[in-house]
């Protein structure tokens, strides 16, 4: 009885991502259409931030309340879980040809956050003025998905006296819905989710790393599933690598000016390279060869499974 309430309103809350998960991706897809920006673009910048907003809420809480182990983690953790599940399977599913233009300066800009997360981090804390390079890094990574594609700038220009504005209108209103449900619902599963952990007398980093990451993920995976069921699958790979960088710099950012983070070694040693790890067997192939492959999603769920299994349980 003392998990069965926090079970059931989790339940609820996932109802409520799934939900605003569809309407968010429905929008989000018809105003990429209408501005005539690619899918990657638009997944990479509007709908990663709308499904990041779970992590920055748990963790910003997390800081709050001095719990910055839970923080870093949640983080860290939902990277790993984008890539070697939720991305693996969008590639197992519909792999294809990818706009490697809007790919290879986000790779870029993941692995300098990464690196300079590792690098602030080696004190064992990241301090309020980490947190403020990483935000001016994200500040950055946001006027770049901007300005930095002039042949989509061109063709919004074009196409500008074809938009009906009153649709477009109604669509962002419907993605700031959907936005919002996926906001409540991860909050209502996100901490009964926790309250089932603590229940379970997990550690704190363990749940940072598994449960609140895979819960805060939720809305990445819902948008993922729903975007190949509508066939957007650059939607989604550009929704994972752009909630990931997001992840890094706003995330752990926006914690870190709240209140200095702790990191553990484990985080140090074993959680963020093999969130690199996952990231480079993600991009490595689209940037050499402009397309994914089936072959790459099964290799991170594979390495998932290795990390579960020799570090997790």
């Amino acid at each position: 009885m003392e998990i069965f309430i926090p079970a059931l309103l989790f339940a609820a809350g996932l109802c409520v991502i799934i939900y605003g998960g569809d309407k968010f991706v429905s929008a989000a897809s018809y105003i990429a259409k209408a501005l005539g920006v690619s899918e990657v673009v638009i997944g990479a910048t509007v709908v990663s931030l709308g499904t990041t907003l779970p992590e920055i809420m748990v963790s910003t809480i997390s800081a709050a309340r001095c719990e910055g182990e839970i923080a870093v983690s949640n983080a860290i953790g939902s990277i790993i879980f984008n890539t070697g599940v939720i991305a693996a399977i969008s590639l197992i599913f519909a792999s294809g040809n990818v706009e490697r233009r809007s790919i290879y300066w986000r790779a870029a800009m993941f692995f300098s956050g990464l690196s300079g997360l590792f690098f602030l981090s080696l004190n064992g804390v990241v301090s309020r003025r980490d947190g403020g390079v990483l935000l001016i890094m994200f500040a950055l990574y946001a006027a770049l998905s901007v300005i930095g594609d002039a042949p989509v700038r061109r063709n919004v220009k074009a196409r500008r006296e074809k938009i009906d504005l009153k649709i477009l209108s109604i669509n962002i209103a419907a993605m700031v819905f959907g936005a919002a449900f996926i906001f409540f619902g991860a909050h209502l599963m996100v901490g009964n989710a926790v309250l089932i952990a603590e229940a379970l007398g997990v550690s704190e980093r363990i749940i940072g790393i598994t449960i609140v990451a895979m819960g805060t993920s939720l809305p990445e995976l819902v948008t993922t599933v729903t975007s190949l069921l509508k066939g957007h699958r650059d939607l989604s790979i550009g929704n994972i690598i752009g909630a990931n960088i997001m992840n890094i710099l706003s995330v752990i950012g926006l914690s870190a000016a709240v209140s200095p983070l702790i990191v553990k070694r484990a985080a140090l040693t074993v959680d963020m390279p093999t969130a690199g790890l996952f990231m480079a067997a993600l991009l490595v192939p689209p940037l050499f060869t402009k397309r994914t492959f089936r072959a790459q999603g099964v290799i991170l769920i594979l390495f998932y499974i290795a990390y579960v299994a020799l570090f997790i349980v």
